[in-house]
């Protein structure tokens, strides 16, 4: 009997130290944590926002950060963006968008380097650069210097708060995107590879959604830096192109860094409201849209979210006028059970 006692607890022994060895050796399965940055203007109003709150940060249980111009402490969306967000790392508009563009430290050397690019007669006079100014060398349209300068300080704060190693996505995203659904689930995306809407590419890719794994997120918002320490690589790429800009200089950094880069269906569409401040777009106006005052920058952008969040026009009059009186705590249960009772003419101004 004693025997047998002994036996038994020698067996449980081992089927112990079998399981601890088993925990030891399959890694644990990692939590999908997601971190938004959004960069840039606010835009698009107390409907936009709702939107993304609901259909975007709700739906991943995502944290937030936000890099851009100073919030507006008057305004609604800005209040609830300070609140809502794990960092806020704001910047003043500076004269010349080059003060952001160059390293710290280097800036001598890479304020000459823009130079030399900018001047580079076949440049000269493309859209790349929008907002850096170099005392007049350089006069590019458009704001492509000032989001290209977005990119390096997010990649600052990145390294300086270690974000890479608490996230399994960073997704770096303009501030003005109206949703009408919310973007895959995350178990739809490799972790090896960039994940961009459709459309709004231009000959390269658009730079206003990125999923970025978090491994990869470090060197895929690198690009001032490359460009700034690899200027014969840069010119070499650019000189033989026409209407060169940012989604085709997105396009040569990834493909230039070994980052593969695969389209899902676009389901937001960016928006302006009257006095949003803009640099390129400013909207048109829309029957379903302009009783609230939303204005989409682009209409094809409008028309694939539509398409791909199946709205009809009646539908995305009633998901803005929920939008513009709920706030984030709306579950989709009672969105859609609001969408289904509310009339759009009781919304109305």
């Amino acid at each position: 009997m004693h025997s047998q006692v002994s036996a038994g607890i020698a067996f449980c022994y081992v089927i112990y130290f079998l399981l601890l060895l088993y925990i030891s050796i399959i890694p644990e399965k990692r939590e999908e944590k997601l971190l938004l940055i959004l960069n840039g203007q606010l835009r698009g109003g107390n409907i936009t926002w709702h939107s993304l709150l609901h259909s975007f940060i709700n739906f991943y249980s995502a944290d937030l950060a936000y890099v851009g111009p100073p919030l507006d402490s008057h305004s609604y969306v800005s209040r609830s963006l300070q609140l809502k967000a794990k960092w806020v790392w704001e910047y003043n508009d500076p004269e010349d968008w080059a003060t952001y563009f160059v390293r710290p430290g280097f800036e001598e050397n890479d304020r000459r380097t823009l130079r030399d690019i900018c001047t580079e007669p076949i440049l000269n006079k493309q859209q790349f650069l929008g907002g850096v100014k170099l005392d007049g060398a350089c006069s590019h349209p458009g704001s492509a210097g000032m989001l290209l300068s977005y990119r390096r300080l997010a990649y600052e704060k990145l390294i300086e708060n270690n974000l890479a190693a608490k996230y399994t996505w960073i997704v770096y995203s303009r501030a003005d995107y109206f949703y009408l659904c919310s973007p895959p689930d995350l178990d739809h995306f490799s972790m090896n590879k960039v994940y961009v809407p459709k459309g709004e590419g231009y000959g390269g890719i658009t730079d206003r959604l990125h999923f970025i794994p978090s491994h990869l997120a470090v060197e895929a918002l690198n690009i001032t830096n490359h460009f700034l320490t690899n200027s014969i690589f840069w010119l070499d790429k650019l000189v033989p192109l026409t209407n060169v800009n940012l989604e085709k200089l997105l396009k040569i950094y990834y493909e230039s860094i070994g980052i593969k880069v695969e389209f899902f269906d676009h389901v937001a569409f960016t928006a302006r409201v009257e006095n949003d401040p803009t640099s390129w777009s400013v909207g048109s106006s829309h029957p379903s849209l302009q009783n609230f005052g939303i204005k989409p920058k682009y209409r094809e952008e409008l028309f694939e979210a539509l398409e791909t969040c199946a709205v009809n026009l009646t539908a995305l009059e009633l998901k803005a006028c929920i939008f513009q009186h709920k706030h984030e705590n709306l579950s989709s249960f009672e969105f859609f059970e609001e969408c289904s009772q509310w009339n759009a003419s009781g919304c109305r101004h």
